[in-house]
């Protein structure tokens, strides 16, 4: 009885590289299937872990379908890879260009309440790795230089499975700068393993065909190897020196904490002293000089070296300043409290970052000033007429701003009442941006 011919075996590389592309075709499949159904615990296995994005799902489907085809003759199955190889390059166009083209939720939103920067895209390593082993794919439609070809694949097939696998290390030891991989967005743990499968697979079907070539192991056998030991080497130092970062972090902020505690305290005190020697002070005669400065000369001499203390002043009712100590280096500040002179300031040549005198605008001030009366001259009665208003507190970008430190400036009224005793036209020399230059760029102001 004649032998019926019977298929070639396949060898237990051939089998397990079927095996590879099978588990990849199922990581995609079942991915997608956990995005599109919400299942959480299909794209992220832990509830603190990043989740895979929809397209990296797609990539990796489509990428097991080309190996597959691959294993088993297909001649077409290489031109597959140009779906995960557009993908790939247009996610790295968008990261490094910072552009939406509206790929990264083309199929789906993205429900994902964890997701950091854009929503559903995802992350560089892995867009780096899909596009090599992409391209190394699209390399077999040529059948031209399959040695440089297999050379090329090796190369790929080691960056593309060490990097699927220093990202489980860096899960494994908590080392969340390891799986950032000096981006922002983290590469998710089922990335890593179908990036750890898509190397181990090109790697095999590369030795696999090598070996036939060569007639015995690969001559670039040792460079998975090298490339392991390599990117090992890049993750410990990537860990360290985030170890090393968030130790520094931790010690600059207890430090701080320390000095802010410290300060706050010294204040406090400081508060305690003040307050203990004005209600002493308040017993006093209104005009125990004496005993004001004997008090103040040990409170200020305590502050002073500890805390850069320039004066101690004591103000009446209306907070007005009627006496300071000390008096040396004081001189312009007493007399001012002493005369009850009012204090008036001008501008130079700039009147906010958009409005420049070519004079200095002090030089008119005397113009102006003796044309008013002894009266109009007072604070008072420029307040209380409405020729002064005060600068007020403002909110900007989240921070009080406390403009009120400035005091009062001129009003619209004031520049038409008391200006133009000098100017005809008075509001065209004075505008309104000039009289309030935060209107001309309130960030600068």
């Amino acid at each position: 009885m004649p032998v019926l011919p019977t298929l070639p075996r396949r060898s237990w590389l051939e089998r397990s590289s079927l095996a590879l592309a099978g588990a990849l075709i199922l990581v995609g499949a079942l991915s997608f299937a956990g995005a599109a159904l919400h299942l959480d615990w299909l794209v992220r296995p832990l509830p603190d872990d990043a989740e895979i994005k929809i397209n990296s799902t797609v990539a990796v489907f489509v990428l097991g379908l080309t190996l597959f085809g691959i294993e088993l003759g297909w001649r077409r199955a290489p031109w597959i890879a140009l779906v995960p190889a557009a993908i790939a390059g247009l996610t790295l166009l968008e990261i490094a260009f910072s552009l939406n083209l509206g790929l990264d939720e083309w199929l789906m939103p993205d429900y994902s309440p964890l997701a950091i920067g854009q929503p559903g895209r995802m992350s560089a390593t892995s867009a780096c790795c899909l596009l090599l082993i992409s391209g190394a794919l699209l390399w077999r439609v040529t059948r031209r230089g399959a040695r440089t070809r297999l050379f090329i694949e090796a190369i790929v097939s080691s960056v593309a499975a060490s990097a699927g696998f220093s990202t489980l290390l860096g899960y494994a030891a908590g080392l969340p700068a390891i799986y950032h991989w000096g981006t922002a967005t983290a590469t998710a743990p089922v990335s890593a393993i179908a990036l750890l499968l898509l190397g181990i697979a090109l790697l095999a079907l590369a030795w696999r065909e090598s070996a036939l070539l060569e007639g015995g192991a690969p001559s670039w056998s040792p460079l998975p190897a090298v490339v392991g030991c390599l990117t090992l080497t890049i993750i410990l130092w990537i860990g360290l020196d985030g170890r090393e970062r968030a130790y520094l972090g931790a010690k600059t902020q207890t430090a701080m904490d320390t000095l802010a505690t410290t300060i706050n305290f010294e204040f406090d005190r400081q508060a305690a002293a003040m307050e203990r020697l004005a209600r002493m002070w308040s017993d006093l005669p209104e005009n125990a000089r004496d005993l004001w400065e004997s008090d103040a000369q040990s409170q200020w001499q305590e502050s002073s070296q500890r805390f850069g203390c320039i004066s101690i002043a004591v103000l009446d009712p209306a907070l007005r300043t009627v006496w300071a100590y000390p008096s040396d280096g004081n001189a312009a500040f007493v007399s001012f409290a002493a005369t009850r002179y009012a204090g008036f300031l001008s501008s130079a040549g700039c009147i906010g970052p958009h409005t420049r005198v070519d004079h200095d605008i002090s030089l008119l001030i005397p113009e102006v000033w003796c044309r008013m009366g002894v009266e109009e001259r007072d604070p008072q009665f420029l307040i209380a007429e409405g020729f002064l208003e005060p600068c007020r507190d403002f909110e900007y970008e989240g921070r009080r701003v406390l403009a009120s430190r400035l005091g009062y400036r001129i009003t619209t009224q004031f520049v038409t009442h008391f200006c133009g005793r000098v100017f005809n036209h008075p509001h065209v020399v004075f505008t309104e941006e000039m009289l309030r230059p935060e209107l001309q760029d309130l960030a600068v102001f």
